[in-house]
């Protein structure tokens, strides 16, 4: 049976992608990889960093033997697939799913994404309790770190993607007001084997996607 790992995206842990596994559990073994800082207990990840998660992902690949998977990628999830294959010799991804990746990581863009991760912004601070509890400010604090620092440390240009040389499906929700279709277009056009979908009646968050939806292009339906 094929592999797959599914990664969640920022302030988000892997129970978020769970119910996308379970409409692939049937052809697919379902993996799900939690980044560390991303729960209660563990400590933040030093340096907290696109490259420590690819790093992640690196070792769970080594460490469960898998070869040849395909890696689906929620948000920043997609990010890290992304920048695995780009960056880490002979990386064994075989084929890569993005669902609602940002790309645009421009200082005005960031500035913008900031305010809604505002510490004063109180029903964002409840749910990161309710989730995280007392790891939840302090992920927080290093997802904004990493966001302000992204495109100048762990950007992907142009020419890291022409060397992504498999099949990528870029999928955006047609509600998402996180990603633009204008910048994935953009990285579509820098990579070889890409596809562009568009889901109906989708927003930017995985619980808020046509999870059917996304689950066929997987499947390849």
């Amino acid at each position: 049976m094929r592999d797959i790992i599914l990664i969640h995206g920022a302030l988000e842990t892997s129970d978020c992608m769970r119910p996308l596994g379970e409409l692939l559990n049937e052809s697919f073994k379902v993996h799900y990889l939690n980044l560390s800082g991303h729960d209660q207990k563990s400590a933040m990840p030093e340096p907290f960093r696109i490259e420590t998660f690819v790093i992640e992902l690196d070792e769970y690949i080594k460490k469960h033997k898998i070869l040849n998977p395909t890696v689906m990628g929620h948000s920043m999830g997609g990010y890290i697939a992304l920048s695995h294959k780009a960056f880490v010799e002979d990386s064994p991804i075989q084929r890569i799913i993005t669902y609602g990746t940002k790309f645009n990581w421009s200082e005005t863009t960031v500035s913008q994404m900031l305010v809604q991760l505002h510490p004063e912004n109180e029903a964002l601070v409840e749910h990161l309790k309710k989730v995280f509890g007392d790891n939840g400010l302090r992920l927080l604090a290093s997802t904004q770190h990493l966001m302000n620092h992204l495109e100048r440390l762990d950007g992907l240009t142009p020419l890291d993607l022409e060397e992504i040389d498999i099949p990528i499906d870029l999928i955006l929700g047609d509600k998402d007001k996180v990603v633009s279709i204008e910048e994935t277009q953009n990285i579509k056009n820098c990579l070889s084997q890409a596809q562009l979908h568009i889901l109906n009646d989708s927003r930017h968050e995985m619980e808020r996607c046509n999870l059917n939806a996304l689950a066929a292009i997987i499947l390849g339906q």
